[in-house]
């Protein structure tokens, strides 16, 4: 028997099936599913030889299918500075410095996660703060939750947005007490700064779909459901799939 071929046991094994709920093993041969039901059942799919892995109390699950996904979106903030649980704007700042290559998309400088009600005060953040840092890098950072960006003088400047420009439907650009844009873009205002950065290079957009397509695979998912995908992507993980190397499927809704 092949060594491929595994019988895994657990405590809990739920199969989605309203007849038989519930089992105890399941047998696995080359990556396919032989059986599931009893740990005798799952033995005899198997054949003798089989390789027996006990998962003791752990929950077994049919695979996960991630209904609302953006595989490039997930890909840049796994390659870009991540930002999450910063605990202050300086440290912000601090992990902003040392950002690795893959964080910059042309000379622009990316990151994500950023949340100010980590902060002490707990107030919006400034482009002072990045200005200081970075006064000719144009930088461009997301929110936890997308819904904002905090971006530095440079990244306004490219983007033409000033004093004047006035907010744009679904969007806000915060403004200081003198009328000065701050940095921070709410929602369809973040448009207008993100339609200034340079595509991605073909290289750039792999090792992102790469990247997140190993994320995915790696907490279970076994489908995903592309809520908005470029045609360069699509004929990317196309290309892959025809190679056999796509490691999950793909459910990809045309970007409008």
């Amino acid at each position: 028997m092949s060594a491929e071929t595994t019988v895994y046991r657990a405590e809990r094994v739920w199969t989605l099936d309203a007849e038989r709920p519930r089992a105890e093993a399941l047998a696995v041969r080359d990556g396919r599913l032989l059986a599931v039901g009893t740990l005798a059942e799952a033995r005899a799919a198997a054949g003798p030889g089989a390789r027996e892995v006990d998962l003791g109390r752990a929950t077994v699950v049919p695979g996960l299918v991630d209904a609302h996904a953006h595989l490039h979106g997930l890909g840049r903030s796994l390659t870009t500075v991540r930002l999450e649980k910063a605990p202050s704007v300086e440290d912000v700042v601090q992990r902003l410095s040392k950002a690795p290559a893959s964080s910059f998309q042309g000379d622009w400088l990316l990151g994500k996660g950023w949340d100010q009600n980590e902060w002490p005060g707990a107030a919006f953040p400034g482009r002072e703060e990045l200005d200081a840092r970075f006064p000719t890098t144009p930088v461009f950072l997301t929110r936890v939750d997308h819904h904002a960006a905090w971006v530095n003088g440079e990244a306004l400047r490219r983007a033409g947005i000033t004093r004047d420009t006035p907010d744009p439907p679904g969007g806000r650009i915060l403004k200081d007490a003198r009328g000065e844009p701050t940095g921070v873009l709410v929602d369809n205002a973040m448009d207008g700064v993100e339609a200034a950065i340079p595509a991605p290079t073909r290289e750039q957009l792999e090792t992102r779909l790469r990247a997140a397509l190993e994320r995915c695979a790696q907490v279970g998912l076994t489908g995903v459901h592309d809520a908005g995908m470029d045609l360069q992507a699509f004929r990317t993980l196309q290309a892959w799939d025809a190679a056999g190397t796509l490691p999950l499927r793909v459910y990809a809704m045309a970007a409008g």
